[in-house]
């Protein structure tokens, strides 16, 4: 198997990343300790830097439509100052 990097965790951020290194040519090898998926998120939201990414892949309104009331994730762009 041929990897340039090793990516430690599954999460949303070992994802994202290895999602953008293979965009920029890279090939990431992503190792999860967990065997499954979890029922319930570890994070309750997103905020900051990583909306700016979503926003820039065309991704972020699939993620605003996936939280609606009922779901227990928010989206807060307060903070997120991005132009595009």
């Amino acid at each position: 198997m041929d990897t340039d990097v090793i990516i430690a965790g599954a999460g949303p951020t070992g994802l994202m990343l290895a999602a953008e290194l293979r965009l920029a040519g890279v090939r990431p090898l992503v190792l999860e300790r967990q065997p499954q998926r979890r029922d319930t998120p570890k994070a309750g939201g997103l905020g900051g830097p990583i909306l700016q990414l979503l926003c820039c892949r065309g991704l972020l309104e699939r993620f605003e439509a996936a939280c609606a009331p009922t779901n227990s994730m928010s989206i807060s762009a307060a903070d997120t100052r991005w132009s595009g």
